[in-house]
C-alpha cells in the first residue's frame, strides 16, 4: 500500500516490494507514478486495475516526468534526450534535446500525435521546438502558446517584437499566419475552443476571444484605457471584467462570443470586487460623489443591495466564513470587516451580509490593523492607534458590544502584535498581556480602568493559560536556575513557583487547588 501523508490518499497495489526498497512518488494523482530505487518506473492506473512498469528506465539525474493528455505516453528528460514511454506498449522512444535545463515542459497536442519541448536557453530566454510522436522536429516556435481542439494548429505569442504578435502554425506543412498583432497578454484558456486574449489598437486596449478551431475574433470590449481584472466563469462561457474608458471604470459580464452584456457598476472608481453565493453575486465598493458604498449585486444585473454607506475612504474589505478568511468565490461570507474613514478618521466597521446589519464598532482613531475574528468572544478584534499616539487592542460580539478595550504600555504602533500578546480570561473581566522583548507580564481590566505589573524580565514565555474558573494564571519563564512555572491569582499574587525545570511544555489545567 502507498498512503499519502495525511491518510487522504491510499493505493493498494498488485505488488509487493522488500523493505530495502527506496520508493519515491512523482505523483499522487490518478494515475499514481512512483519510482523504485531510482530506476524503475511505476504507473498505476486503479479504475482499470492496471500496473504497468518500466524497469531500468530512470535514475537520480532524471527530471520533470510526466503523463500526456489522455495518459498514453510518459515522458522524461535523461540527460541530453527525451524519453518517450508508451503506456500501451511499453515501447520506448529517444529524442536528442536542443537543451536540458530546469523548468522543462513538454505540451502534448489534444490527439497526442504532436508536442511542444519548451526549454530556457541562454540569457533566461525561452525557447520551443514543435515535434511529431515519431520524432520529427517540424518548426521552432519564438514563444509560448496553446493548442487548437483540432490539433492541426498550434498558436504562440512571437515575443520577437512586443507587443507580440499571434502566429497560427499549421502542423502538418508549417505554414504560418498572422493571425493577431499588438497582444498584449493571453488569459486562461476561457474553454476548450477559445482563448481571451488582449492587445492594443489605435483607440486602446480591447479584450476579446479567438475561436481556436475557426480562427474568428470576437471583440468583447474595446476603446479601454485601463484593465482591472479578468475572471471566467461557467467554465469558460462567461467573462466578468472591470475596465476604464477614460475617467470612469465599469463592470460587466458578457458571454464567450461577446454579446449579452450586462453592466453591473458605472462610476470613477470601484475596487474589491470578489465573486459571492456561487459566483452568482458579486461584492465590491463603489464611490458616488465623495464618498464611497458596500454593494452586492446578482451578475444578471438583479437585486443590487447596498450594505454600507458614506464612507471616505475604504481602506480594507476583507470577507470571512467561520471566523476564517474567504478566499474562494464559491461561497457567501458571514461577515465583512472594513478599515474605512469618517470625517477624517479611521474607522472599524462590520456588515453581516446575510442579515444585511451594518456596524461601526469604533472612530476617531488615527489608524488600524490586524481586523480579525476573535472566536473566543464570538466577534471581532483590531489593534489601533488613537489621535493621542497611544496604542492598544479592541475586541467586539458581533452585535456590537465590546468585550476589551487595552491600552498597551508604550507607543509601538503599528507594530504592536508583534510586541504583545493577550489572554482573555474565561469570566472575560481581566486580560492577561505578554510584552515579549523584555519580557514583561500586566494584568489589565479589559473595560481598561486598571493596569498592574505582574513580572518584569522573565525571560521568554512559550507558553501561558488561565485556569477554568479564571481566578488563577499560569506562565513559564526562564531564570538563572533554568525553566520555571510561576502561578499567579487575579491579583497577580504568585500563589506557586516551580522552578529548576530541564525543558518546556504546553500549560493546561486540569483542577485548580492551588
Amino acid at each position: 500500500m502507498i498512503e499519502s501523508l495525511d491518510g487522504a490518499t491510499k493505493y493498494t497495489l498488485p505488488t509487493t516490494f522488500s523493505q530495502n526498497d527506496k520508493i519515491t512518488i512523482g505523483s499522487l494523482d490518478t494515475p499514481l507514478i512512483f519510482f523504485v530505487n531510482q530506476v524503475d518506473i511505476y504507473v498505476w492506473y486503479e479504475t482499470k486495475g492496471r500496473l504497468i512498469v518500466f524497469p531500468g528506465t530512470t535514475n537520480n539525474q532524471n527530471l520533470y516526468p510526466r503523463l500526456s493528455p489522455q495518459g498514453n505516453y510518459l515522458t522524461l528528460s535523461d540527460n541530453h534526450k527525451l524519453i518517450i514511454l508508451s503506456t500501451e506498449t511499453q515501447a520506448r522512444t529517444e529524442l536528442p534535446l536542443p537543451s536540458l535545463s530546469p523548468g522543462s515542459v513538454v505540451t502534448w497536442s489534444p490527439d497526442e500525435k504532436y508536442f511542444i519541448y519548451s526549454y530556457q536557453a541562454a540569457a533566461n530566454q525561452w525557447n520551443a521546438v514543435l515535434y511529431s510522436l515519431d520524432g520529427l522536429k517540424i518548426s521552432n516556435i519564438d514563444g509560448s502558446g496553446f493548442w487548437s481542439k483540432d490539433s492541426h494548429t498550434y498558436y504562440f505569442l512571437n515575443h520577437i517584437r512586443q507587443p507580440a504578435d499571434l502566429v497560427a502554425v499549421r502542423v502538418d506543412d508549417d505554414d504560418r499566419e498572422v493571425i493577431l498583432q499588438d497582444v498584449v497578454q493571453k488569459i486562461d484558456m476561457q474553454s476548450d475552443e477559445a482563448q481571451v486574449l488582449i492587445w492594443r489598437d489605435k483607440d486602446g486596449l480591447t479584450i476579446g476571444t479567438l475561436n481556436l478551431d475557426t480562427k474568428a475574433i470576437n471583440v468583447v470590449s474595446n476603446k479601454i484605457s485601463q484593465i482591472g481584472s479578468i475572471q471566467l466563469l461557467n467554465n469558460g462561457r462567461q467573462i466578468l471584467y472591470t475596465v476604464g474608458h477614460g475617467d470612469q471604470y465599469s463592470t460587466e459580464v458578457a458571454d464567450e462570443n461577446g454579446s449579452n452584456h450586462i453592466l453591473l457598476f458605472s462610476g470613477p472608481s470601484m475596487g474589491a470586487p470578489m465573486l459571492i453565493n456561487a459566483a452568482r453575486s458579486l461584492l465590491y465598493f463603489a464611490q458616488y460623489g465623495d464618498t464611497f458604498d458596500v454593494e452586492t449585486i446578482n451578475l444578471d444585473g438583479t437585486d443590487r443591495r447596498t450594505l454600507a454607506t458614506g464612507m471616505e475612504t475604504i481602506y480594507s474589505m476583507d470577507t470571512w466564513k467561520d471566523n476564517r478568511y474567504l478566499d474562494a468565490w464559491n461561497d457567501s461570507p458571514d461577515l465583512i470587516t472594513l478599515r474605512a474613514k469618517r470625517n477624517g478618521s479611521f474607522t472599524a466597521e462590520i456588515i453581516l451580509p446575510q442579515t444585511g446589519v451594518h456596524r461601526i464598532l469604533a472612530d476617531g482613531l488615527a489608524s488600524i490593523d490586524n481586523f480579525t475574528p476573535d472566536a473566543e468572544i464570538r466577534g471581532v478584534r483590531f489593534f489601533w492607534q488613537n489621535a493621542a499616539g497611544d496604542d492598544g487592542v479592541d475586541g467586539f460580539t458581533l452585535d456590537g458590544q465590546r468585550v476589551y478595550h487595552v491600552t498597551f504600555p508604550g507607543h509601538h504602533y503599528p507594530g504592536t502584535s508583534t510586541v504583545f500578546s493577550y489572554l482573555l480570561s474565561p469570566d472575560k473581566r481581566i486580560i492577561a498581556v505578554l510584552e515579549r522583548d523584555p519580557a514583561h507580564l500586566y494584568f489589565m481590566a479589559t473595560d481598561g480602568s486598571w493596569r498592574k505589573t505582574v513580572g518584569t524580565e522573565f525571560g521568554p514565555s512559550a507558553s501561558q493559560a488561565w485556569s477554568p474558573d479564571g481566578k488563577q494564571f499560569a506562565f513559564e519563564g526562564r531564570d538563572s536556575s533554568g525553566e520555571y512555572i510561576s502561578i499567579v491569582d487575579q491579583n497577580g499574587q504568585e500563589l506557586r513557583h516551580v522552578s529548576g525545570l530541564s525543558k518546556r511544555g504546553r500549560l493546561s489545567w486540569n483542577h485548580c487547588e492551588y
